[in-house]
């Protein structure tokens, strides 16, 4: 049932998601189905999760290379079809449903943590300068691949863009703002 949901939330996002779907695409009736997950928020939410995966524990000793590792994986997962289709959805039907504003918010969180526990030690390192604003920054590197990702369609792999937009971050943060 899980499988059939995922399958059809790869397909069609959130909203292609019914009960009725899943049902038909698993062959298990209905009253099944809403035995286990009594509402379709929650059959969403248990699809989701077996499609999420951990995003790598880093630590290289080195803070652009750690994200570096970190924008390429998140390049290569937003390049495959699952995650194209189904975080925008995911995203616009968190505005919606609660549970699914929880498990967004949730999704997020737990992967934003891995980017600034690589810049928290970047900073305990001297890699980074003191008072760095951690979540700007995780911001501005994770940012433009999720841009080209979902907005601009651009490619993902193209050579040496994780590098880029890592260096272009951190250059951002470690060069004062002109008076003025």
């Amino acid at each position: 049932m899980l499988d059939a949901a995922a399958q059809l939330l790869c397909e069609g996002g959130f909203p292609g998601v019914t009960i009725e779907a899943v049902a038909a695409r698993s062959g298990v009736a209905k009253t099944t189905i809403y035995r286990h997950w009594p509402t379709r928020a929650e059959l969403l939410i248990a699809a989701f999760q077996t499609m999420a995966c951990e995003p790598p524990r880093v630590d290289t000793g080195d803070v652009r290379d750690d994200l570096v590792l970190l924008m390429s994986g998140l390049a290569e997962q937003l390049r495959t079809e699952r995650w194209a289709s189904v975080l925008p959805s995911l995203a616009a039907e968190a505005r919606h449903e609660p549970g699914l504003a929880e498990i967004h918010a949730r999704f997020v969180a737990e992967r934003r943590a891995h980017v600034l526990g690589v810049i928290a030690r970047g900073i305990d390192r001297g890699q980074l300068p003191p008072g760095t604003d951690a979540g700007l920054l995780a911001t501005m590197v994770a940012g433009p691949v999720f841009f080209r990702a979902l907005v601009s369609l651009e490619p993902l792999d193209e050579p040496g863009l994780p590098e880029r937009v890592v260096d272009a971050a951190l250059y951002g943060m470690r060069t004062p703002a002109a008076p003025g």
